[in-house]
């Protein structure tokens, strides 16, 4: 019998066997095994060379402390967060949880500078939900709350944004959820703030905790004089209450119009002491002199 027949039998003969026996067929050694297992180790290597041209994407924590600090006239803030995800939600998924992410903006950028009162910052919502067609969905909503017993004050406003992307299929869905995340946390940081200031500017102070609409003192104008400690020049006359005193025009040492100057200076003697003849002034004729022709 040849090798070529030989061969034969042995693959007929294994084909047989696994076909009354498939659990055993793993015993059987096969001739073309060493050239499998130098494969393997080939396809293995390359997997392993391309998984370090490609490391594992890092997602940046947030932060919102270089935003301006909106300073409220309470004496404490505290957080509620009453959305916390479901384990295995898509919000829980993402590198950077929604609800976690507003927690941390409220304590960065809520600032009680006062002596008196509290508020409350609550998380209503902070969820992600997908779609059939590939589109993440995010909502959020969060309600602050002060109350100042002492000056009998209350002020309540909700904050709530929405955003949906549509999934590119170029990155992963981790990457896809940071992003969806980062944007409505853009849009929630303005959407609060513009709340803030347009229905709790009375609670708003600086940084030392003066209110911002404290009432401005005035003077009046009326005997201030700009540049001027003596109140008196205000009224002299023929003086503009608001000229300094620099500014003043020293009186003329002739009194004389500039006509009458000119006319000495082109007199045929103008050291002679005999007075001119006043010139003749015509006058009118007295009403009832003249007649129509």
């Amino acid at each position: 019998m040849s090798l070529g027949q030989e061969t034969g039998h042995d693959n007929l003969f294994n084909e047989d066997i696994a076909m009354i026996f498939p659990e055993e067929t793993s015993s059987i050694p096969s001739r073309k095994s060493p050239f499998l297992k130098a494969a393997s180790c080939i396809g293995l290597l390359s997997f392993l060379v391309g998984c370090a041209d490609h490391p594992p994407e890092t997602f940046p924590k947030p932060d919102y402390s270089y935003l301006p600090k909106m300073n409220l006239n309470i004496a404490r803030l505290d957080v509620s967060d009453d959305a916390v995800p479901k384990k295995n939600s898509l919000a829980a998924k993402s590198p950077i949880p929604p609800d976690e992410t507003l927690r941390l903006m409220a304590h960065q950028r809520l600032n009680p500078t006062g002596t008196s009162g509290a508020g409350l910052f609550t998380i209503t919502e902070a969820r992600i939900s997908g779609t059939s067609d590939d589109i993440l969905i995010g909502d959020m909503t969060v309600r602050l709350t002060l109350d100042d017993d002492t000056h009998g004050r209350h002020a309540e406003i909700i904050a709530q944004v929405t955003h949906q992307d549509n999934l590119s299929g170029k990155n992963s869905k981790q990457h896809e959820l940071y992003e969806l995340t980062r944007r409505l946390m853009d849009d929630m940081n303005v959407e609060l703030e513009y709340q803030i200031r347009k229905n709790m500017g009375s609670w708003l102070t600086d940084a030392t905790g003066t209110p911002l609409n404290a009432a401005i003192k005035s003077q009046s104008l009326d005997n201030i004089t700009a540049g001027s400690n003596n109140p008196g020049l205000a009224n002299e006359p023929g003086r503009n209450p608001l000229q300094s005193p620099g500014e003043m025009t020293a009186p003329s040492a002739n009194p004389m119009t500039p006509a009458m100057n000119k006319r000495s200076e082109y007199s045929p003697d103008a050291s002679s002491t005999t007075p001119e003849t006043p010139e003749t002034l015509l006058h009118s004729p007295p009403p009832g002199e003249l007649s129509l022709p």
